[in-house]
C-alpha cells in the first residue's frame, strides 16, 4: 500500500467521489478573512486534531448558493454540542453563509462547487474555522446517476466507537482505507465496526433495499450523516417502500440477502451499488429509479 496520503483531504474529511472532477479554487476564508489557498494554517489547529476537537461539514453550492442551507448548519450546530466546542457569534448562520458568498465571488462565481466548512477550537473559548471550494464542471446529481461502484470490505480500519459516527471528522485511517480501495481498483471502502458490521464506507452511507423495504444504519442520537438521507426518506417512501433504521451495523448476510444497495451523500447525491467485493453482488436497477427521482428534488 502507497503512504502518499493528499494532505488536505486526510485532514478535510472523506475523499470527493468520481466521476465529477473537483479542482481547488485559489481563495479559502481562513477565520472570515479571504486569502490564498497557499496559506498555512495547519499549526494553528495542531491540537485540537490530536484532541478530536474539530469537525467539517460539506455541502453542494449552484453559484453562492448552498444546497440545504438550513439543516447543514443545524448540522454544525449539533456538531458543536456534541462535541462540547463552545461557540459564539463567529459562527452565526448569517455571517457563515456570508462568507460562503464571499469566498465564491472572490473564486470567480463557479457555477458547481463542493464548499467545505471545517471548525476547530484551539483553546477554551477559541474558536476557528476555515472554508474551502472545489470547482465542479457539472452538478454532480446530473452526472450518470446509474453508475455502478463497487466497495472494498476493509477491516482494517474498525469503528470501534460510532458515537460520534455522524460527524464528518478527520480520520487519516480512513484516507488509507479509501486510497487502499482506489489502489485496488475498487471505487470506496467498507468501514466495520468491532462487531464486523458495516457502519458506512469511505464516501458515503449504504442503504440496502429488500421487498419494498429500504434499510439504512442510524446513530446514537438519531442524527443522519448527510442532509441528503431526509430526502432519502421522502423519495422511498413516495415510491411505495418502507424504511427502517439499524442501530448497529449492516452484516455481510443482510447484504447478500438484499435487492439492490445504494450509498448516498450530500456532493453526489445517490449512487447504485454493484457490489462489496467478491461476496456480493446486485443485478437489479432498483436504485437507478430512485437516483433519478432524487436527481429532480435538487433543481433550483
Amino acid at each position: 500500500m502507497s503512504s502518499s496520503i493528499n494532505l488536505i483531504d486526510s485532514i478535510e474529511g472523506e475523499p470527493v467521489a468520481e466521476p465529477n472532477k473537483a479542482t481547488w479554487c485559489s481563495k479559502i476564508c481562513l477565520d472570515g478573512q479571504i486569502v490564498g489557498i497557499e496559506t498555512p494554517f495547519g499549526n494553528v489547529w495542531s491540537s485540537a486534531f490530536t484532541n478530536g476537537l474539530c469537525f467539517s461539514e460539506t455541502m453542494l453550492c449552484r453559484g453562492n448558493s448552498p444546497y440545504s442551507w438550513r439543516e447543514h448548519y443545524y448540522n454544525i450546530l449539533d456538531a458543536l454540542k456534541a462535541l462540547n466546542i463552545k461557540s459564539d457569534n463567529t459562527l452565526n448562520a448569517n455571517q457563515l453563509l456570508r462568507r460562503i458568498e464571499v469566498l465564491s465571488q472572490k473564486n470567480h462565481y463557479p457555477p458547481y462547487s463542493i464548499v467545505r466548512i471545517t471548525i476547530w477550537q484551539q483553546e477554551p473559548n477559541e474558536i476557528h474555522y476555515n472554508i474551502l471550494q472545489q470547482r465542479l464542471s457539472e452538478i454532480p446529481y446530473n452526472a450518470t446517476p446509474n453508475e455502478k461502484l463497487i466497495l472494498l470490505p476493509y477491516n482494517e480500519n474498525q469503528m470501534n466507537d460510532t458515537t460520534f459516527a455522524w460527524i464528518e471528522r478527520p480520520d487519516i485511517l480512513q484516507t488509507i482505507a479509501h486510497q487502499s480501495a482506489l489502489q485496488q481498483d475498487y471505487h470506496a471502502a467498507c468501514l466495520f465496526n468491532n462487531r464486523n458490521e458495516i457502519v458506512t464506507t469511505t464516501i458515503g452511507n449504504l442503504y440496502i433495499i429488500r421487498n419494498m423495504q429500504v434499510t439504512g444504519v442510524q446513530y446514537q442520537n438519531g442524527a443522519h450523516r448527510y442532509t441528503i438521507e431526509q430526502y432519502v426518506e421522502k423519495v422511498v417512501q413516495e415510491y411505495g417502500y418502507k424504511i427502517n433504521y439499524v442501530s448497529a451495523g449492516l452484516t455481510m448476510q443482510m447484504l447478500k440477502e438484499a435487492q439492490e444497495c445504494i450509498v448516498v451523500n450530500d456532493t453526489f447525491g445517490i449512487k447504485s451499488i454493484t457490489g462489496i467485493g467478491n461476496a456480493v453482488r446486485y443485478t437489479k436497477d432498483n436504485g437507478i429509479k430512485l437516483a433519478l427521482k432524487l436527481r429532480k428534488m435538487f433543481e433550483f
